[in-house]
């Protein structure tokens, strides 16, 4: 966890300032407790901590120090990630950043991978889904629409309910019942979805 940890608030601390922390290192350790709530090993509890590292903490620049340091977690890790976007840095600012490919080019490959990622990965794929469509559910009772302003522009609402629906298909494709994460996740996501489709007046949300 300090491994992550140390290298997020880096990260942030680099970017936009430290305060800014909390929310990711929550995340990561949500995601890490839903593993260990559905029998995880170490390994997956590890790999939780470390699932956006690739994605947020310099892309390729990171994997070889990921591997050495965590040589068990790393292809955990890997199978999770759908950027390995290298950290550049501004030439007139000096500021770090990430250059993520377009949101469809990544989230298509991600779930296509799903069919071949290794069996122990699927539970923290899960477990990063469920916590996610449960912040997202939260924001959207508080919010309503409104909270598709906080996606990426290109996905929105459709965007955001295909991307879980087709994530929790694949999941189950698999067969592997990840200790009932994968269930769980897709009772979730119908809950989430049904709202939507409530809020949205009988409008097509499929």
């Amino acid at each position: 966890f300090f491994f992550s940890s140390r290298r997020r608030h880096t990260r942030l601390r680099t970017v936009t300032g430290v305060q800014t922390c909390a929310l990711p290192i929550s995340h990561l350790r949500r995601v890490a407790s839903i593993i260990g709530e559905y029998g995880g090993t170490d390994d997956q509890i590890a790999a939780g901590l470390l699932h956006d590292f690739i994605e947020d903490c310099g892309g390729h620049n990171v994997v070889d120090q990921l591997r050495s340091e965590f040589p068990a977690s790393a292809p955990l890790v890997e199978a999770c990630t759908d950027s390995w976007a290298d950290t550049r840095v501004d030439p007139a600012t000096g500021r770090q950043y990430e250059s993520k490919e377009p949101w469809w080019d990544r989230k298509v490959p991600y779930i296509d991978h799903i069919a071949e990622a290794p069996v122990d990965a699927l539970l923290v794929c899960a477990a990063d889904k469920i916590d996610n469509i449960r912040r997202t559910h939260e924001s959207f009772l508080a919010d309503r629409d409104a909270v598709w302003s906080n996606f990426n522009e290109v996905s929105g609402r459709d965007g955001q309910i295909w991307y879980y629906r087709r994530v929790t298909e694949e999941l189950e494709r698999r067969g592997v019942p990840a200790g009932g994460a994968i269930a769980a996740l897709r009772t979730l996501v119908d809950a989430f979805v049904d709202d939507v489709r409530s809020e949205s007046a009988g409008g097509d949300v499929d």
